[in-house]
């Protein structure tokens, strides 16, 4: 592989037209819009553990099986309705702590072929309650965190 072309101006991706969704049953394939209430995604994890080993002669770095991912989506919250994003998810976690569920985000929007991440394996590990401050007008928000074995790119097909 070989990267070739050069950047642009113009070429950057920016969440203006971004596209998101929760599986809160995974196996039904049947993913919930929710990019009117998300304004932050974070993914970490992934990495390949390293060890580093010396003999008397050479070092010798050993690599290990990739580490599992968490994504942690920070949505706005809101009581107007008990479909409202932070109602359903926080009661999904009450019930079942590490329920499966995948997230899926498309950064250039839901248009066919641009690129689409996947979790796979997901499971709902937290849901943090929301925070207040007492000034500003900043809206509240709560985050939930998905952890999961890979996240799969694919595009969007048509």
């Amino acid at each position: 592989m070989a990267i070739s072309g050069t950047f642009s101006a113009g070429d950057q991706v920016s969440g203006e037209a971004f596209d998101c969704a929760v599986d809160q049953t995974p196996s039904s394939s049947s993913f919930v819009q929710i990019e009117s209430w998300a304004t932050d995604i974070q993914v970490a994890g992934g990495d390949t553990p390293v060890s580093n080993f010396n003999t008397f002669d050479v070092p010798i770095v050993y690599t290990g099986e990739q580490n599992p991912y968490t994504v942690t989506v920070t949505c706005v919250y809101s009581e107007a309705a008990a479909t409202d994003v932070f109602p359903e998810i926080y009661d999904d976690y009450v019930a079942a702590p590490g329920l499966a569920y995948d997230f899926r985000w498309t950064p250039k929007g839901n248009t066919t072929g641009n690129f689409r991440f996947t979790t796979s394996g997901g499971k709902l590990v937290n849901v943090m309650h929301p925070s207040w401050t007492a000034t500003g007008a900043t809206p509240s928000t709560f985050q939930f965190v998905i952890a999961c074995s890979a996240i799969t790119r694919d595009t969007v097909p048509v």
